[in-house]
């Protein structure tokens, strides 16, 4: 197994190796100079993505050079680097946290990179109503622009199944982008997340929870399995991605990855495409919030700054349905509790994983 280490392993790899032989390297001792886990960790998310450890061996060796032109000069008896210090030994973060993106026609792919896996935003737009067609923008690649285009074909072919307007691809020309624009981007594993994202624009309904997804698709709407599943999974939980859908391909190499890195995250893999949108891609406009709790959980739930007295999971939801009918918003997975004493109102948030269906 070639592929690279995750954050997790990068840092027990710095903590128990790497920092203590560049201490002793320089004549130091953990009593001089002493690095923080949140401070190793930001490091590695903001500085040193690569696949392997000698990028942030070479960034720890700078701070304890850096560190010890400190204590010279000032004289100090100890130095403590901690998150607040540590731009000041290596400058702003060259990597910055993947911002996800959500909307009508916007849906989240995976990609892999020669620095590890990214999430991948696919945005779809229609332009004008005046003629049909599509355009590609994001600097991408000869095979991204054949996905794309396979990807508008099925869906095209299959209006009926995905119940979108038969006259809609009549008129409508449709912009397809992927961000950043000046990166360059290619490869086979953006099809099933360009077809969701036109399937959004045109149905005018939006991926409802934070959902990663990645696979090729052909013609006849079959999902075709791709590679680097690990890299993106782990770009996946780096963004606060908890529910992934992979091609059904991809289960034999998903069966060879360590517990640790699927541990906390939903895994859906899918064969066609028709049964990925059906059973594993749910959008709300109105839908109703199926909770898996047992009766009278509740003695209330706070939705959207709202508070809904309920008794029953019915009653849950009905609550949230009228959340969602007034163009409010759920914290996927979030689910607050409240009890009331004296006219007092205690509030503890659980994390849950729920499901807005059909």
């Amino acid at each position: 197994n070639l592929s690279g280490y995750i954050t997790e392993e990068k840092m027990e790899i710095a903590r128990k190796h790497l920092w203590p032989r560049l201490l002793k390297r320089n004549n130091l001792t953990s009593r001089k100079i002493t690095i923080t886990d949140p401070t190793i960790r930001k490091l590695i998310d903001g500085y040193a993505r690569e696949a392997g450890v000698r990028n942030l061996e070479k960034l720890l060796n700078k701070i304890i050079r850096k560190s010890i032109v400190t204590i010279l000069r000032e004289k100090k008896e100890r130095i403590r680097i901690n998150i607040n210090s540590l731009e000041d030994y290596l400058g702003a973060p060259i990597f910055k946290n993947d911002k996800q993106m959500s909307g009508i026609g916007v849906v989240t792919g995976l990609a892999w990179t020669q620095l590890g896996g990214v999430t991948l935003p696919i945005e779809a737009v229609k332009v004008h109503g005046g003629s049909p067609g599509f355009k590609l923008t994001g600097k991408l690649g000869e095979v991204m622009q054949e996905s794309a285009t396979i990807a508008y074909s099925h869906v095209r072919a299959n209006l009926a199944s995905f119940k979108i307007k038969k006259e809609y691809f009549d008129t409508a020309f449709i912009h397809i982008h992927v961000p950043e624009g000046a990166t360059p981007k290619d490869g086979p594993s953006a099809g099933v997340t360009i077809a969701t994202a036109i399937v959004s624009l045109a149905t005018g309904k939006v991926v409802n929870r934070p959902l990663a997804m990645t696979g090729e698709i052909t013609l006849t709407g079959e999902v075709l399995p791709v590679g680097g599943i690990k890299e993106k999974i782990i770009a996946a939980r780096r963004s606060g991605i908890r529910e992934i859908i992979l091609p059904e391909g991809c289960i034999p190499a998903f069966k060879e990855l360590p517990e640790h890195i699927k541990e906390g995250i939903k895994f859906h893999f899918a064969k066609k495409y028709k049964a990925t949108l059906d059973c594993k891609v749910r959008f709300y406009i109105g839908d109703i919030c199926n909770l898996p709790f047992p009766d009278n959980y509740f003695d209330a739930v706070i939705t959207s700054g709202i508070v809904h007295h309920t008794r029953t999971p019915e009653l849950a939801h009905r609550s949230m349905w009228r959340v969602l009918k007034q163009g409010g918003e759920l914290n996927y997975g979030h689910i607050y509790k409240v009890s009331l004493h004296n006219r007092r109102v205690s509030v503890d948030r659980e994390r849950f994983g729920f499901h807005l269906m059909d």
